[in-house]
């Protein structure tokens, strides 16, 4: 894991982390964040590859 990889998934994270709490349902899943495990793996996939 690099040190940019690992901040580009801390920050991706703490991005989502307001429409999961303050936002409307609507919002979230316009937003993809309805699915909380299937953006937190995309966004690994995206970063790591998938396995």
């Amino acid at each position: 894991m690099t040190s940019r990889r690992a901040a580009t998934v801390t920050l991706a994270l703490h991005a989502a982390l307001p429409h999961l709490v303050a936002q409307s349902p609507a919002t979230r899943t316009a937003a993809g964040l309805d699915d909380l495990d299937g953006f937190v793996n995309g966004l690994l996939d995206t970063v790591y590859g998938a396995p």
